[in-house]
């Protein structure tokens, strides 16, 4: 059976004697950060799926689109996006 102050000690966030709140460290949070970054950032399509995936874009749109949009759309740098058109010149 956990005791107050062992409770206290599991809770980094819990109040402490002197009233101050125990926060966790920056490195602590920008490593979490980091992290959540690097899982949330999407992967790079090789070339030949960069212009497969451009081939069906551009089937479906009805209008005229910029590179940057197409980029964003498929989450690629714009560069990798406009090698991939030139490709399919």
């Amino acid at each position: 059976m956990n005791t107050e102050h062992e409770a206290e000690l599991d809770d980094p966030a819990a109040e402490v004697e002197h009233g101050t709140q125990v926060e966790p460290t920056a490195s602590v949070e920008h490593a979490a950060a980091a992290e959540e970054i690097e899982e949330s950032a999407p992967a790079a399509l090789d070339p030949a799926e960069l212009v497969s995936a451009l081939e069906a874009v551009l089937f479906v749109v009805d209008e005229p689109v910029t590179v940057a949009t197409l980029a964003s759309a498929l989450q690629q740098p714009t560069v990798q996006v406009e090698q991939a058109l030139e490709r399919l010149r």
